[in-house]
C-alpha cells in the first residue's frame, strides 16, 4: 500500500483522506442482507457529507437524514429526491424549516412543541402541509460514548411528558403526524441492546396509540450500530439483530408499519483512512513522539473520546522492530494527539501514518480552522484506480466571506 499512498501524497500533499468505494458497497450490502422489507436505511449526512460519498449512497438506493439547511443543500446537490430526505436535529431555524417545506422533503422530525408551532406558522404562511415525526427522549438508558436518551437531554420530548404534549401537536392542522423518532444511543456493538430499545419503543407505541387513540405508522429508531475502532475489530451482529427485530415486529403485530434506521458510522467508518506524514521524531523525558503534519483539526475523534484507532506505519522499507510511541499533530495544543502509547513498527521521518476506520465523523467533526491550516484533500479508491473528490485547500480559502 505504501507505493499507492506515496504516489497520492506526491500529487495532493499530506495529510489527506482516502476512502475505498468497495468497502462502502460491502457495508451497504451487509446491512441489507436479510433486512426486513419494512425497514429502510437512510444515510446520515453528518457522518461524511462529501458530495462524491453522497452520490454513492444515492446510487445504492439510500435515503438521507439531514440535520441542517447546509446538509439539505448538499443532499439536493448530490441528486437526492426530496421524498428521500428526512430532517432531524435540535434548534432548526425558521429559514431551515422554510427551506425544507418549500423543497417538499419526506418528513421533518420535531424536537418540541415550540418547534412544532413554529413549523405550523411557516406552513400556514406558505399554504403547505408538512409530514412530521415527533422525537421522544426515551426513558431507557444505554450507557455508551454517545448517550442520547434516558438522561436529561436537549433532544426530543421526554417520554414522561409525551402524553401531555403530543395532543397539542396533533391539533396543528398544517402538520401531518406520521409517527415517532426514538434514538437511544450511538456506537452500540451488542445487538441485544439494540433489540431492547426496539422492544421499549414498541411498548411505547402501543401505549400511546391506546391512550391517545392515534395511529403511529412510522417509527424511526435513529442509528446505534457501532464500530470497533481498535485492533480487536469486533462487529455488531446485524443478522441476529434483524432476526430479533422481525420476531418483535410479529409479536407486536407491527408488520404493516414503516421503520427507519439512520446509519453513517457502520456504513462509512471502515472505508476511510487518514494519511499523515511523519515530520519529526523526538524523545521527551522517556516518551517517544512521532510528530506529523496532520492533527485534530482534521481528525478529532481521538481528542473527543480518548480512544485510539487501529493504525499502521507505511514505509518504503518495512521495519519489523516495534516501538511504543505517541503520534501527535502540528497544532499548538496538548490535546493534539492522534494516537497515544501505541506499539507501531519503528518509523522514520518521511514515513506515513495510516489511521484506519476514519471514514465517518472524522473530517466533518473536526476543528478545521484551528491554526488556519489548509483543508486536506479527499481521494476515492475505485478498484485499482483513484480520483480526487475534494482538492487540497489553499491559503486563499481563508479569505472566503471576509471583506
Amino acid at each position: 500500500m505504501y507505493e499507492m499512498v506515496h504516489h497520492m501524497a506526491q500529487e495532493v500533499g499530506t495529510p489527506f483522506y482516502l476512502y475505498d468505494k468497495a468497502v462502502i458497497r460491502r457495508q451497504w450490502e451487509a446491512l441489507h442482507e436479510n433486512k426486513p422489507a419494512q425497514l429502510r436505511v437512510f444515510y446520515a449526512v453528518k457522518g461524511n457529507p462529501t458530495l462524491a460519498i453522497l452520490r454513492i449512497f444515492r446510487a445504492l438506493g439510500a435515503g438521507v437524514e439531514i440535520a441542517s439547511g447546509g446538509e439539505l443543500f448538499l443532499a439536493l446537490k448530490a441528486g437526492f429526491s426530496p421524498e428521500d430526505i428526512i430532517f432531524t436535529g435540535p434548534a432548526k431555524t425558521d429559514a431551515e424549516l422554510e427551506f425544507a417545506v418549500q423543497t417538499g422533503i419526506r418528513t421533518i422530525h420535531l424536537e418540541s412543541l415550540r418547534e412544532a408551532e413554529r413549523l405550523h406558522l411557516i406552513c400556514t404562511r406558505l399554504e403547505k402541509r408538512q409530514a412530521v415525526l415527533v422525537r421522544i427522549n426515551s426513558s431507557m438508558e444505554v450507557k455508551t460514548q454517545v448517550q442520547l436518551s434516558g438522561c436529561p437531554s436537549p433532544f426530543g420530548i421526554s417520554e414522561e411528558d409525551v402524553e401531555d404534549i403530543l395532543p397539542a401537536i396533533l391539533q396543528l392542522s398544517k402538520l401531518d403526524f406520521k409517527g415517532i423518532h426514538v434514538y437511544n444511543a450511538s456506537g452500540i456493538l451488542d445487538y441485544r441492546l439494540l433489540l431492547k430499545n426496539v422492544e421499549h419503543v414498541f411498548e411505547l407505541v402501543t401505549s400511546l396509540e391506546k391512550t391517545l387513540e392515534i395511529d403511529i405508522p412510522v417509527i424511526d429508531f435513529g442509528g446505534g450500530l457501532g464500530v470497533d475502532y481498535s485492533d480487536r475489530d469486533q462487529h455488531v451482529d446485524v443478522p441476529s439483530f434483524y432476526r430479533g427485530f422481525d420476531a418483535l415486529m410479529h409479536e407486536y403485530g407491527f408488520q404493516n408499519r414503516h421503520f427507519i434506521l439512520e446509519i453513517a458510522r457502520y456504513l462509512m467508518a471502515s472505508s476511510g483512512s487518514y494519511i499523515t506524514k511523519v515530520l519529526d521524531k523526538k524523545m521527551s523525558r522517556g516518551t517517544l513522539f512521532l510528530i506529523t503534519d496532520g492533527g485534530i483539526h482534521h481528525f478529532m475523534r481521538k481528542a473527543l473520546f480518548d480512544s485510539n484507532h487501529s493504525a499502521e506505519v507505511l514505509q518504503s522499507t518495512i521495519s519489523y522492530q516495534k516501538e511504543t510511541v505517541h503520534v501527535t499533530g502540528c497544532l499548538c495544543t496538548s490535546i493534539d494527539r492522534l494516537l497515544t502509547e501505541v506499539a507501531l513498527p519503528k518509523a522514520s521521518i518521511g514515513d506515513y501514518i495510516r489511521i484506519k476506520k476514519a471514514g465517518c465523523y472524522s473530517l466533518s467533526a473536526a476543528i478545521n480552522h484551528f491554526l488556519s491550516h489548509e483543508m486536506p484533500a479527499e481521494i476515492l479508491l475505485e478498484g485499482k484506480d483513484w480520483k480526487i473528490i475534494r482538492s487540497r485547500g489553499k491559503h486563499g480559502d481563508l479569505l472566503i466571506n471576509q471583506p
